[in-house]
């Protein structure tokens, strides 16, 4: 039997559904979840906006977020029994909940697609342009880890960039003496050429060490 607080939160996601408010009706899902509230009508109003939201978040060149609308993330994979289980919690029969025949539509066209290996790898391939990475939108199931940009320079502050050659700044006698060591590297930024010192083999006592410009 349904509690008071159940029935008036039923009522409320009837509301959001109708109103097409899917993400204020997810996030009405979440608080209650949050709270320890376990009612099969949750899950149900969750999936039914997780796919909406996902086919409504359109993908750089109008790519459809196929992975989202069967709520997975670029790199899960795409198994029968996960999309049977997302079905049955979509399924309008049940619950009668607004919009669950749209989700459901939504989620079998993304099975189609995803479940048919020369489609999906099809996909795969033009989601994974270089030029679609840069405008996937936040929040989609196609977000790419951002590469660092300094990778390759050391362990964060472990490494400073220090200017060794450079025409405009050649006669500075004041230039921050650095002892240079093979563990260096050398590379070029901005036209500069730099080297890449550990900060603690740095030292600022002119009186014992002595630096040449390459």
């Amino acid at each position: 039997m349904s509690t008071v607080g159940e029935i008036i939160v039923v009522s409320r996601c009837h509301k959001l559904l109708d109103m097409r408010n899917f993400t204020g009706a997810r996030s009405l899902v979440k608080m209650k979840k949050q709270l320890g509230k376990d009612w099969p009508i949750l899950d149900q109003v969750e999936a039914i906006c997780d796919v909406i939201i996902a086919a409504e978040n359109r993908l750089p060149n109008r790519f459809m977020d196929y992975y989202g609308m069967i709520r997975l993330t670029r790199f899960e994979p795409v198994v029968l029994d996960d999309f049977k289980r997302l079905m049955k919690l979509l399924d309008w029969r049940c619950h009668g909940l607004p919009s669950s025949k749209e989700a459901a539509h939504y989620a079998f066209q993304a099975w189609s697609l995803l479940s048919k290996p020369v489609l999906k790898d099809s996909y795969d391939l033009d989601i994974s342009s270089p030029m679609v990475h840069l405008g996937f939108p936040e929040g989609s199931s196609f977000v790419p880890k951002e590469q660092n940009p300094n990778q390759n320079t050391g362990r964060g502050n472990d490494n400073e960039v220090v200017v060794i050659s450079d025409d405009e700044d050649e006669g500075d006698e004041n230039q921050e003496v650095v002892t240079m060591f093979r563990t260096s590297k050398l590379c070029k930024i901005n036209g500069k050429r730099v080297k890449l010192i550990p900060v603690k083999k740095k030292t600022k006592d002119s009186s014992t060490s002595n630096v040449k410009k390459t």
